[in-house]
């Protein structure tokens, strides 16, 4: 039951912050609506991490990291700019696939 309430939880929280990003990046720019967005979610997983006993990452799962990091932020940046632009009922399951 736990595992269908987080599901729940997750799914809801998704599409409140794809909805509330694009709808924001209407009224602010783009670059301010990421930063803002990023800051928050550092600042609810770096917690976390640093509590975490795992041991150091190395150089080239780092590198990999960064570059996943990277590509999700160009993802969420495309999906926010087609947001402010268009409508969410489009813009939202294109992106989803």
């Amino acid at each position: 039951m736990v595992s269908i309430l987080l599901a729940v939880a997750a799914s809801v929280s998704w599409g409140f912050s794809d909805f509330l990003g694009g709808l924001t990046s209407r009224r602010l720019s783009l670059l301010s609506v990421l930063l803002i967005s990023q800051s928050v979610g550092l600042v609810m997983v770096l917690p976390a991490v640093l509590m975490s006993d795992q041991a150091p990452v190395d150089g080239p799962a780092r590198l990999s990291a960064i570059g996943g990091s990277l590509a999700g932020l160009v993802g969420i940046a495309a999906l926010y700019r087609a947001i402010a632009i268009g409508v969410v009922s489009i813009a939202a399951p294109i992106s989803a696939t």
